[in-house]
């Protein structure tokens, strides 16, 4: 009895040092770690590599902990999770984030356009213009730069013009065959299309993605890195970091055009539950909160 005490006890001990202990990963075994590391890696010829996931992979991630660090391979980017994924630095090799490109000519509902490029205050690449615009704003209000209204995750099959038809919906595909706005008849959870569909918009050859080859739509992170570099945070600010306008939006149920002239709604590919993310803007607020995916929002294209 006396014996299996000692062993219990000793066993104990040993857990005890092995909980509390420091632990040191190194090619050298009897290298330690450093007091103040409860884990130190050390090699002269081998790097610590992350988890590599793009925007979906990283998005179906259940219940990120605090501080949990990725690295994204769309955005190339590091990123850590508090309360919301946040780029903690992202890859730059090029002075110009636009690589020498000026006009990018592409098919945009069945008829070639071209727009010109302009580089946003946090330093990525975005078209000049929202897509179906016909000019780029000379003021926030620029009716001519208002460009089509999306529904989110569906191409420019023409619903996004904001006089299209209507028509009740939702339907059961990524490509409904016509060119009617789908309202969702006010009933959950308010999309276009049942059953929901995330993995539409996402990255640059996401399903139905409806800006140019080598662009794609941004992601939440990405609208957040370029409210955080506008000197106003409101339309002006908006405006004057990458001409964007308050075109307003087009409304998921009764599809009518709602707050043209006063307010700024630009889609992200970010999904939040049976919603979707999107960019805020008006005279005196900007911020990016969610959306039914049955509205009809601006799309501003970034380049990948």
């Amino acid at each position: 009895m006396v014996k299996n005490n000692i062993v219990i006890i000793a066993t104990l001990f040993l857990i005890n040092i092995s909980i509390n202990s420091q632990v040191s990963i190194s090619d050298n075994s009897e290298q330690e770690a450093h007091q103040s590391a409860v884990l130190e890696l050390v090699s002269d010829d081998k790097g610590f590599l992350l988890p590599r996931m793009d925007e979906a992979e990283k998005n179906a991630i259940d219940d990120p902990a605090e501080s949990l660090m990725i690295f994204n391979t769309e955005t190339q980017c590091i990123e850590v999770w508090v309360g919301q994924w946040n780029d903690l630095w992202c890859y730059d090799e090029i002075s110009d984030p636009c690589d020498g490109i000026e006009e990018v000519t592409f098919t945009y509902n069945g008829n070639p356009v071209t727009y010109n490029t302009i580089v946003g205050e946090a330093g990525r690449c975005w078209l000049d213009r929202n897509l179906g615009a016909s000019q780029v704003a000379i003021a926030h209000n620029d009716e001519e730069a208002y460009g089509d209204s999306f529904q989110w995750g569906r191409a420019d099959d023409g619903h996004q013009n904001r006089e299209s038809d209507t028509e009740v919906g939702p339907v059961n595909s990524d490509t409904p065959g016509h060119d009617n706005f789908i309202t969702d008849g006010d009933i959950e959870p308010n999309d276009w299309r049942v059953p929901q569909n995330d993995g539409l918009w996402q990255g640059v050859n996401g399903t139905n993605n409806p800006c140019p080859e080598g662009w794609r739509i941004p992601t939440e992170q990405e609208w957040n890195n370029e409210i955080s570099s506008w000197s106003d945070l409101d339309k002006t600010g908006a405006f004057d970091a990458l001409k964007l306008t308050v075109a307003g939006s087009r409304g998921g149920t009764s599809g009518s055009i709602l707050a043209d002239g006063f307010a700024g709604r630009y889609w992200s590919s970010t999904v939040e539950e049976k919603d979707s993310r999107f960019l805020y803007f008006d005279v005196d607020m900007a911020g990016v909160i969610d959306s039914m995916r049955s509205n009809g929002l601006s799309v501003r294209c970034i380049k990948n």
